[in-house]
């Protein structure tokens, strides 16, 4: 018969076993991490929640994949345009891991290292093809947005294949050929003198817009104020003659009397001090100045 104290013993070292089983079999993902959880050596299942996690004791095993963002630093290297003008460049991409599976599979031992070396020549292949089928002045000039966007696009497409996304990737022109500068400046002050030229000519036309309205409004104003001038005087000359007839009809002697006066006045007005005058005596004024002596 197994004694008593036998039995305490198995029941220790049952329990010793069962904790150290359950010890190996729990793993802590922390922030910023993921993991692969093996079976036989075979990936079975990603996690990418933080936390403690477990997996089969003895027949099972994890790996922790860093998650955090990462930047890919391609190396400078030698590239064609479309029209064959040499141009050194380099690139650069932040990305982190996305799926843990995906990565391990891709890059076979699941180290970002592994993953940034392959993903180098990848981007490498990316910006030959892109500048290869843009010209120079689309590749270095400050318009170059369609070019980064095709560059992010492709070299985002590469990186999914590894499990990673990518949030910013780009190309940096490092040196390009003296002439090639020369005639990307020459292009740039051609254009810029275009564009000036059109400015110019819609000002000039402009202007002449403005001049030839405004000389049709002077016009304009000039014709109001000659027609109102003329009004004016016709209705002065209208009041006058009222004034006149009125006068005639009240007293036809002294309306005689007064437009005589009035006659001398205008011939003395318009003549000097020294002008001599003969009178014949049978003037109006005269005789009613005479009579009324």
């Amino acid at each position: 018969m197994i004694s008593t104290y036998t039995k305490k013993n198995a029941l220790i070292i049952l329990i010793a076993i069962v904790i150290m089983l359950l010890s190996n079999s729990v793993f802590i993902v922390k922030e910023g991490e993921g993991a692969v959880v093996y079976v036989f050596g075979e990936a079975r299942k990603e996690i990418v929640e933080k936390g403690p996690h477990f997996r089969l004791p003895i027949i099972g095993d994890h790996q922790i994949i860093d998650m955090k963002g990462v930047i890919l630093d391609t190396d400078e290297r030698d590239s064609l345009t479309k029209a064959k003008d040499k141009i050194t460049t380099d690139g650069y991409a932040l990305m982190h891991v996305q799926h843990p599976m995906k990565f391990v599979l891709k890059t076979s031992d699941g180290k970002i290292a592994t993953g940034l070396r392959r993903l180098d020549e990848t981007a490498y292949s990316v910006f030959q093809r892109v500048i290869a089928t843009n010209t120079f002045e689309q590749t270095v000039s400050t318009k170059r947005e369609g070019v980064m966007r095709e560059i992010q696009t492709d070299i985002a497409d590469a990186a999914g294949e590894f499990g990673m996304n990518v949030t910013l990737a780009g190309m940096n022109v490092v040196s390009v050929p003296k002439e090639s500068w020369e005639l990307l400046f020459g292009q740039m002050i051609s254009e810029r003198e275009k564009v000036a030229a059109g400015i110019i000519s819609e000002g000039v036309e402009a202007a002449k817009k403005i001049t030839s309205h405004a000389n049709l409004t002077v016009s304009e104003l000039l014709t109001d104020a000659e027609r109102e001038g003329k009004e004016i005087m016709a209705a002065a000359d209208k009041e006058a003659g009222d004034l006149y007839n009125t006068a005639y009809n009240a007293d036809k002697d002294f309306y005689v009397f007064y437009q005589g006066l009035d006659t001398a006045k205008q011939i003395f007005d318009g003549r000097n001090n020294d002008s001599k005058f003969f009178l014949s005596g049978n003037e109006v004024f005269l005789k009613e100045l005479l009579s009324s002596e």
